[in-house]
């Protein structure tokens, strides 16, 4: 089996491995979630998840050398290696803000009856961790796998999807919690700590 061959084999089991992780959280935080949802978005939840495994699709061709650069320049292995600390970063930092939300945990843009603004752990250092996560995880396997089509996806289609969906979020969230989602606001970045 030729090297290349052997790193896609690994870069699959740890795509795969922490989508499992992460879906497991994702099913154990849902039984948690409290039943009494108030105001939800469903389109964008929809489309975000559309668009996310569009990413997917585009990875997966991928895999079979459609859609990627194919040259053995050594600034492409750092940039392989660059991707598969990335995608590594997104599965963690993803299942860590899942874990923090715990019982308050949505795949959707809903608000809980008894909601609070959540600023704990990851959500101390940026507003929305599961978003720069999902787009770390994203991104981090497009370039591990050296896929133009699926960097150039998830940075002109998917990646302002997430950016609208956030800003729904935002403005719900404004609107049950005003005075403490604008004082958390202030003190944390949207995607960036600063």
């Amino acid at each position: 089996m030729h090297s290349l061959e052997l790193y896609k084999l690994l870069i699959a089991m740890i795509w795969l491995g922490g989508f499992t992780w992460l879906w497991s959280i994702h099913y154990q935080l849902r039984k948690k979630t409290n039943p009494g949802i108030k105001k939800e978005i469903s389109w964008i939840s929809r489309w975000s998840r559309i668009f996310g495994l569009v990413a997917i699709f585009f990875t997966f061709l991928a895999f079979f050398n459609v859609g990627i650069f194919t040259s053995s320049d050594k600034l492409l292995i750092l940039l392989r290696g660059m991707g598969l600390a990335i995608l590594i970063f997104g599965i963690f930092l993803e299942a860590w803000a899942m874990k923090t939300l715990d019982r308050y945990y949505s795949p959707g843009a809903e608000l809980l009856s008894d909601g609070k603004v959540v600023q704990e752990g990851p959500f101390a250092l940026v507003r929305h961790p599961i978003y720069v996560g999902d787009i770390f995880l994203q991104l981090g396997i497009a370039l591990a796998l050296m896929s133009y089509l699926a960097v150039t996806f998830v940075v002109i289609i998917y990646l302002p999807v997430l950016l609208h969906k956030a800003q729904l979020e935002e403005d719900l969230i404004s609107r049950e919690h005003p005075e403490d989602y604008r004082e958390y606001k202030n003190k944390v970045g949207m995607f960036f700590p600063f």
